[in-house]
Order: C-alpha cells, then sequence, then structure tokens
C-alpha cells in the first residue's frame, strides 16, 4: 500500500522501482560501467551457451560466434563514445 497522496506521485514511484530498487538513480558513468559489462557478457558469455546446440555445425557456431562478437564491441564502443562526447559537452569553457 502507497503512502502517498497524489495518483501522479504513486505512479513516478511505480516507475521508479521497477528500474531501480528504492528509486535511486543511476550516474552517467554506472550507466556506462552497466552498458560495457552487458557488451562483454553478449561478447563472450552469449556463445558458449550456443556451442552445445551447434556442436556438428561449425559453420553455424563460427556465424554466432562472429555475430556476438560484433554485437558485444558495438555495444562498448557506443557506450564509450556516448560517455565521451556527454563529458566533452558538459565541460565548462574557461
Amino acid at each position: 500500500m502507497w503512502l502517498c497522496h497524489s495518483e501522479s506521485r504513486k505512479v513516478f514511484y511505480i516507475k521508479t522501482l521497477f528500474i531501480l530498487p528504492y528509486g535511486t538513480a543511476l550516474s552517467l558513468g554506472q550507466k556506462m560501467i552497466i552498458t560495457v559489462v552487458i557488451g562483454l557478457i553478449i561478447w563472450f558469455a552469449v556463445p558458449l551457451f550456443f556451442k552445445d546446440k551447434y556442436k556438428k555445425k561449425k559453420n553455424k557456431y563460427k556465424a554466432i560466434k562472429m555475430i556476438c562478437q560484433i554485437v558485444g564491441i558495438a555495444i562498448i564502443i557506443v557506450s564509450v563514445v556516448r560517455y565521451i562526447m556527454v563529458l566533452v559537452s558538459t565541460k565548462d569553457i574557461i
């Protein structure tokens, strides 16, 4: 049961609770770290799930491995470039 009086507050709290516990917000550096970790998981861990399934079909496994590698590296590059662009654009010019 929510102890808020306004409906808009309830909706806001419900939305933030599904994103993070207790409604905490992530900083820019934390978001970058999470996306880099997701990219590394896609790059290295996802092909391991398909290894047993395509044991006899070497070409399919290599294709899946290469696709996961490309997607993982792309996620990492986009995350790092976005982080650098935000740092450069918010810097004060003296």
